[in-house]
């Protein structure tokens, strides 16, 4: 091997190395708080990423890997709540699944009350009204023009949404 080829090899080598970051440029890069990355990190968990270079006690990771961790673990804990929703909420009559259906819809999409609500052109407290199992006194059904708006930002149909397929006695 002469000095030219070996020059190109370590050239591609650097060429083809994946940049690392520490964790709190990985967190702004997701735009979540850097706690919530180094509380991970810091217990070494065995399904968080491993650092890829340790330098002078600063950890560097792989940016693809955490971000894939992080969408991973909120998918499942997002599925988990879904099903504890599904648990603790009865649902007794019509406006029951209404708001169910509100919610499972909102929460399978992965918007928050706030980000749901800029799209619809209401606030985030009529969506938490509309949603919620905890005080029934609160409790609000969406207006007919609402109830469009939210099947045509979701993409879930209006009959769905409105709950007109339920039979309760």
């Amino acid at each position: 091997m002469n000095v030219f080829s070996m020059s190109v090899a370590v050239k591609n080598k650097v060429k083809n190395r994946v940049p690392l970051f520490k964790i709190a440029e990985i967190a702004k890069i997701m735009g979540v708080g850097v706690s919530t990355l180094q509380h991970h990190a810091s217990w070494g968990r065995s399904n968080f990423p491993k650092p890829k270079l340790v330098s002078a006690l600063k950890y560097y990771y792989n940016k693809d890997e955490v971000i894939a961790w992080y969408e991973d673990r909120q998918e499942k804990l997002r599925l988990g709540v879904l099903a504890n929703e599904k648990i603790k909420k009865p649902i007794n009559d019509k406006n029951d699944l209404i708001a169910f259906r509100i919610f499972e819809t909102r929460t399978n999409l992965k918007l928050s009350r706030k980000k749901l609500a800029e799209m619809i052109g209401v606030t985030e407290f009529a969506i938490a009204h509309w949603e919620t199992f905890t005080n029934l006194k609160t409790r609000t059904k969406p207006k007919t023009e609402n109830f469009i708006k939210l099947s045509e930002v979701t993409g879930v149909e209006l009959s769905y949404l409105m709950a007109e397929d339920a039979v309760f006695e």
